[in-house]
């Protein structure tokens, strides 16, 4: 109910403008056409009576759309002064002049160019004063002119600002939807982001897991205590993979209470892999160089992802982790060497479109796939500046 009741309010305060502009179209129209019918019935036009009663009704009637059809009123207007003054000669009174002066200024400040405007209301002025017998000299000439030339500058002026206010409220509402197009896109950015974060904690934490419920089951019976020590490095990795989980969504909240994983926690990853049964080696050439936070993570995950691929597909194959830094740039390799399984591709996986997608955001490139004679390679290089 609550959001009917806004519509609607909305709705009233869209069509007020409106309203209040038509009650002023009708105010103007209204007093010019009683006025122009007493002048008709009085006798002040020259001609019959009755024929410049409907004349004068077709003057002012077409007054009430003055805004809605600015130019065709105008046109109106001219064409019947035009006629009166051609067929029984101009009148010099208020009866004329007002409604030929509403109808100039309506169609200037509402209607179409310039041009266009003036020129209909010259034609009107000089037919008017061609047939005007009070007008017999150039020097008796000037005041309709002038006055109607006055009364198209305001209209064009009050067009000219209308315009401006109008694109003004046109930016306005281009730039509110940009606004919340970015909104938008930032909300989708982030859900990707995320979703790319909780992948990665989460497959690497089960992959490491299944091997170790795999290796308990099968020395539970001939060897016990070997399998509890693969239970208790299950249940490490749950309480890492929770904690890891905690953090992230600590950072989500703003409440940044430890940092998020980074290169420096690479050789800990490696420890857990390794507990897990994966032969994995770690080369780094070059100094450690401060990085953004951002492109530590996206380093760490990159390593991460391709360990955790490594433990899926390849656990028996030999696997090496080679770092280098270089002066503006960082290459991570993350290599299997040996009988492999068929690995993801990164049109499928969703754990190496996720990785491309880190890349991708800070600018490196991204390779991944078979590595002969046989094996699977990863590898991301990344600029840092």
């Amino acid at each position: 109910m609550m959001t009917f009741a806004g519509a609607s309010a909305d709705a009233r305060v869209d069509a007020t403008p409106r309203v209040v502009s038509r009650w002023v179209d009708i105010a103007l129209a209204a007093p010019l056409t009683a006025g122009s019918q007493i002048a008709a019935w009085s006798g002040t036009f020259r001609g019959p009576v009755g024929v410049n009663a409907l004349l004068a009704l077709a003057m002012t009637v077409p007054l009430f759309w003055r805004r809605s059809r600015p130019l065709p009123v105008l046109s109106i207007v001219v064409a019947v002064v035009g006629i009166q003054a051609l067929v029984f000669g101009a009148t010099e009174t208020a009866a004329v002049l007002l409604p030929l002066l509403a109808a100039v200024y309506s169609a200037a400040a509402y209607g179409g160019p310039a041009y266009v405007v003036a020129s209909i209301a010259l034609l009107g002025i000089v037919v008017h004063d061609l047939r005007d017998p009070l007008v017999d000299s150039p020097s008796q000439a000037w005041f309709s002119p002038l006055v109607t030339t006055a009364v198209f500058a305001v209209g064009r002026v009050v067009h000219s600002r209308r315009c401006q206010a109008e694109e003004a409220v046109a930016r306005a509402a281009v730039a509110e939807r940009d606004r919340e197009q970015a909104i938008a896109d930032a909300v989708e950015s982030e859900q990707r982001r995320l979703g790319r974060e909780v992948h990665d904690v989460v497959a690497h934490s089960i992959s490491v897991m299944a091997l170790h419920a795999g290796a308990a089951e099968q020395v539970l019976d001939r060897s016990p205590e070997r399998a509890r020590e693969a239970l208790r490095l299950i249940q490490r990795t749950g309480h890492d993979a929770a904690r890891e989980m905690g953090r992230l969504l600590s950072h989500e909240d703003g409440e940044s209470r430890e940092p998020l994983p980074s290169m420096s926690a690479v050789p800990e990853l490696l420890g857990r892999v390794r507990a897990a049964g994966l032969d994995v080696d770690m080369i780094v050439e070059g100094a450690r160089r401060d990085m953004t936070p951002a492109l530590d993570l996206s380093l760490f995950r990159i390593v991460q992802e391709g360990l955790t691929n490594a433990l899926k597909h390849a656990p028996s194959a030999r696997t090496t982790v080679r770092v280098r830094y270089d002066k503006d740039a960082v290459s991570v390799e993350v290599l299997s060497e040996g009988p492999t399984a068929r690995h993801e591709n990164g049109s499928a996986g969703r754990g190496l479109r996720g990785i491309a997608e880190r890349v991708d955001a800070v600018g490196g490139r991204l390779e991944a796939g078979p590595h002969a004679p046989s094996g699977w390679r990863l590898a991301a290089v990344v600029p840092a500046p």
